[in-house]
This record gives C-alpha cells, structure tokens and sequence, in this order.
C-alpha cells in the first residue's frame, strides 16, 4: 500500500472513531436529559452517526481492497457484509463526550455543538489533505452532514435558551442526505 493510502486509512479509521463516540454520545444524551423534544433530537443525531459510521466501514473495506477511496457515489449504493472488528486498534479520541448524570439540556447541546464543529474541521483538513479525488469528496461530503447537526443543535439550543423547552424534529425539514437513503434500504 503506499504511504498515500496508509495515510487516507488513518484518516478514516478516525472519523469512524469519531462517529462511533457521537452515537455514543448522542444515545447517552437521549437517554439522560428530561425534554422529550429533547431526546428526540439526540435519538435521531444517534442515528445518523450510527448511519456515518456503517457508511465509513464500507468505504474503509473498500480502501483496504483497493488503497483507493473509489467513487463515493457507489459506496453509498453498495451493498456489502461488514467486517465485525472494524474498531480494534483505533486510537482514542483527544476528549471525552460523556453526558454528567444530572446535566442540563443546554450542556448536552453545547458539548454536541463543540464535537459537530470539530468533526466540520478534521474532515475539511482531511479533504484538504488527501490526492485522492474520491476521498476528497468522501470528506467533504462527511463535513457537510456534521454542518447540518451543528444547525440543528444551535437552533435547538437557541430556542431551549429563550423559551425553556426544546423544538424537536418537526421544525426540521429532515429527508436526509444520501447517506440517510442508502442507511434505510
């Protein structure tokens, strides 16, 4: 493999970390916060990094098959079994996102905000980085999923700020990305 590809794996070994510790995450925040519109929010965040991260084991399958990112719009459409130790080995994440027992809803929106934003920025480095053209687009695309929970989590922040409760998924005009398709098959 050559030191372009060990490089693109590295980088998608991390961002499947990451999403894997956003589901994390996210499913914690479901369960521990009160607002019910709330918890809607953060189970559907859950599920879309749960989506991310399938979506990332298949095009690190196909990396390692290949050494090449190949074409993310076929990625979406394949329809691969995933290997079942895709995490070991992974390095740990920089910072931790546990949810206190007891937290208010705006510590989970904030900390969602804050790990949203850092996703945003590997993932634009990641695209700045790779020759790659497939895993240019692989993470630009990854980037701007996590821009949309970033909008989502400032305007329900925003709103439980100002009026005391949570909006909840009703407000958002949620089809979903690609991802979200090709996750529902």
């Amino acid at each position: 493999m050559t030191q372009e590809s060990i490089n693109a794996l590295d980088a998608v070994n991390i961002a499947i970390q990451m999403e894997r510790d956003g589901h994390k995450f996210y499913h914690e925040a479901a369960a521990r916060i009160e607002d019910d519109n709330g918890k809607e929010i953060f189970a559907k965040l859950a599920n879309d990094e749960l989506a991310h991260l399938y979506w990332l084991m298949t095009v690190r399958q196909s990396l390692v098959r290949t050494g090449q990112f190949g074409e993310v719009e076929a990625l979406l459409k394949e329809d691969q079994p995933i290997d079942h130790n895709v995490f070991e080995g992974f390095p740990a994440m920089a910072h931790s996102l546990e949810i206190e027992p007891g937290s208010r809803e705006l510590d989970a929106f904030q900390m969602g905000i804050q790990a949203e934003k850092d996703a945003v920025a590997f993932y634009l480095r990641a695209a700045e980085t790779t020759h790659d053209l497939g895993g240019r687009s692989l993470f630009k695309r990854l980037a701007e999923w996590e821009e949309e929970h970033v909008r989502i989590l400032e305007t329900e922040r925003d709103y439980l700020e100002n009026n005391g409760v949570c909006l909840g998924l009703a407000e958002f005009h949620l089809e979903g990305p690609e991802y979200m398709r090709w996750w529902r098959r």
